[in-house]
C-alpha cells in the first residue's frame, strides 16, 4: 500500500486491525504484530488502539526482533542509530555498508553454503561394538539425503539414523555422538564463526571492537541463523503490519515472509519517505513479487498537513502525486535566515507565537541529526523542552526537539525545521528533508533553507517567499 506523506496510512493500518479484531472473533490481541520503524513510533500508536476500542496487540521493532536469535549479542544497532551513524559521521565503509544491503549479499550468502556443503568432510566413521556407519555414509546422509534441511536439522537426522543403525538410544546418546559429529567433521553451528568465514572470504573483514551487532549486519547475521537452526514457528502470528516499509529492504521483507509464512502481511509506505542511503525502491509495487496474490493500492491525498505545506514540501522533490484534503489556512509557510547566535531568541517567539497566536499545542523543533539537535537544546537551556535522542525515549513534552529520522511517522501541529549550515542536508538527502517538513499538521517555519533542494518543476524555478 504505497501512501503519500500524511495520508493516513497508519491510521489505515490502526483501523485495519480493529476491524479484523472486530469481524473474527477467533482473532485476539496476540494474534496480531505490528513491526514499527522505531520505539517513539511504537509509543504514539499504543495510544490510538484503546481509542478504537481495542487492546493494544503486539509491537516490536526488526532490531528488537532480531535480537531474539543474536545471543549472546544484547547490543544490537537499532535502525535510528543506523541512520544517526549515517548522517552524523563518514567513520565507516560506505562501500561495504551498500553492498550488505544490496540484494546481491544474500545471493553471495546462499553461494557461500553452497561451497559449504561441497567442503563438508567427515574423518572418521562412527562404531558401536561390530556395528559402523562409515564417513562416506555420514558424508552422504548430511550432504546429500538432508541438504534440504538447515545444520542442526541435519545433524539431528544424522543422530536418529546412526542409533537406529547401531540399535542405540536417540535421548541417552544425543549429546554423545553430536559432539563426536562435530569434532570429527568441519561443520559449525556457529552463525557468527560462519559469518566471519564469509566476510574473510569476501574481503569484508572488519575489526569487531565491542559486542555490538551494526544494523547492516542484523539481516545477514539472522538468516545465517535459520540456515544454521531452522526457520521458527509462530503459528499464533495471524496478521503481519508493517509500517514505514520502504525502510526494509527486499532481503529483510523476504525474511519475514519466511518467518512468517502462513500470515496475512498488511504493509504500507511510501517511496518518496525512504532515508535509507544505500536502498531505495522505484515502487514498493516491487513487494508484489514477493507476496503473491497481494492487492496494490495508492493513496494520493494527505490529511496531515495544509496545502502550503504540501506545495512546499512537493517542491523538495520535484513531485506533484500528494495533494491537500485540508483546506488552505492561510499560514504561510515561514522560511528565514538566522545566525546561531540569534537562534534561542528567534525560537522562543516562534514557540509563543504559534501557542498563543494560533493555538497550536504539539510543536517539534526537528534537525538533521542528533548532534545539533543536542546543540539546540543547550542553546534554548529551557526544562519544558524535551530532547529525544534516542527511539526509546517516550513523548513526554508538548514541546519536543527530534533528528530528523526519529520524527519518521510522526506529526505536529507546528514543526520548526532548523537546518544547521555547517550540517546542512545534501542533495541525496532530499527525502529526509522532506520527511521533517511534511511532519507538519498546520505551520511549518523553515529555518535556513537548503535552497539546492527546492527542485525545477516543469523547467521553472519554484522559489518560496522569504518571510
Amino acid at each position: 500500500l504505497p501512501i503519500s506523506a500524511g495520508s493516513g496510512k497508519t491510521s489505515v493500518a490502526l483501523h485495519r486491525i480493529a476491524y479484523l479484531l472486530y469481524r473474527d472473533h477467533r482473532l485476539n490481541y496476540n494474534n496480531i504484530l505490528i513491526l514499527s520503524p522505531n520505539d517513539v513510533f511504537s509509543d504514539y500508536i499504543s495510544d490510538v488502539l484503546p481509542e478504537l476500542g481495542e487492546t493494544n496487540v503486539l509491537k516490536t521493532t526488526f532490531s528488537d526482533f532480531a535480537q531474539t536469535f543474536l545471543k549472546p549479542y544484547k547490543n544490537i544497532e537499532s535502525y535510528a542509530e543506523f541512520l544517526e551513524r549515517m548522517y552524523s559521521t563518514n567513520n565507516y565503509d560506505k562501500k561495504n555498508i551498500k553492498y550488505k544491503m544490496s540484494d546481491k549479499y544474500k545471493e553471495d550468502i546462499d553461494s557461500y553454503f553452497e561451497k559449504i556443503d561441497d567442503k563438508i568432510s567427515f574423518n572418521e566413521s562412527i562404531k558401536q561394538y561390530d556395528l559402523e556407519v562409515t564417513n562416506e555414509e555420514l558424508l552422504y546422509l548430511y550432504a546429500i539425503k538432508y541438504k534440504k534441511f538447515s545444520f542442526k536439522e541435519r545433524i539431528d537426522l544424522l543422530i536418529s539414523d546412526i542409533c537406529l543403525k547401531l540399535h542405540l538410544s536417540y535421548k541417552k546418546y544425543y549429546n554423545e555422538i553430536k559432539n563426536k559429529l562435530l569434532r570429527i567433521s568441519n561443520i559449525s553451528l556457529n552463525i557468527f564463526d560462519l559469518y566471519e568465514d564469509f566476510l574473510n572470504e569476501y574481503n569484508l573483514k572488519e575489526e569487531r571492537k565491542s559486542k555490538r551487532i551494526n544494523y547492516e549486519d542484523i539481516t545477514p547475521l539472522v538468516y545465517i541463523y535459520f540456515k544454521v537452526n531452522g526457520y521458527p514457528i509462530y503459528n499464533d502470528i495471524k496478521q503481519v503490519v508493517i509500517d514505514e516499509a520502504q525502510d526494509y529492504t527486499y532481503f529483510q521483507l523476504e525474511v519475514l515472509k519466511t518467518i512468517f509464512k502462513n500470515t496475512s502481511f498488511t504493509i504500507l509506505g511510501d517511496v518518496n519517505q525512504i532515508i535509507n542511503p544505500y536502498y531505495t525502491y522505484d515502487s514498493l509495487k516491487e513487494l508484489s513479487a514477493l507476496f503473491e496474490n497481494s492487492n496494490y493500492l495508492e493513496l494520493s491525498k494527505t490529511y496531515r498537513s495544509s496545502e502550503e505545506i504540501i506545495e512546499y514540501s512537493n517542491q523538495i522533490l520535484g513531485i506533484n502525486n500528494a495533494c491537500a484534503v485540508r483546506r488552505n489556512n492561510n499560514i504561510p509557510v515561514k522560511v528565514i535566515n538566522i545566525e546561531e547566535s540569534d537562534l534561542s531568541n528567534i525560537i522562543k517567539d516562534d514557540i509563543n507565537n504559534i501557542k498563543y497566536n494560533n493555538n497550536f499545542r504539539r510543536i517539534a523543533i526537528i534537525t538533521k541529526n542528533i548532534n545539533v539537535a543536542k546543540k539546540v537544546h543547550k542553546l534554548l537551556n529551557d526544562s519544558s523542552v524535551q530532547l529525544l535522542t534516542k527511539s526509546e525515549d517516550s513523548l513526554n513534552s508538548d514541546v519536543i526537539i527530534i533528528p530528523s529520522y526519529l520524527a519518521k511517522g510522526l506529526e505536529f501541529d507546528a514543526v520548526i525545521a532548523y537546518n544547521d549550515v555547517n550540517e546542512t542536508y545534501t542533495e541525496e538527502e532530499g527525502k529526509l528533508y522532506y520527511v521533517v517538513c511534511t511532519r507538519a499538521q498546520h505551520q511549518l517555519n523553515v529555518y535556513n533553507e537548503p535552497r539546492q533542494l527546492i527542485r525545477k518543476w516543469n523547467n521553472i524555478w519554484i522559489l518560496q517567499s522569504i518571510i
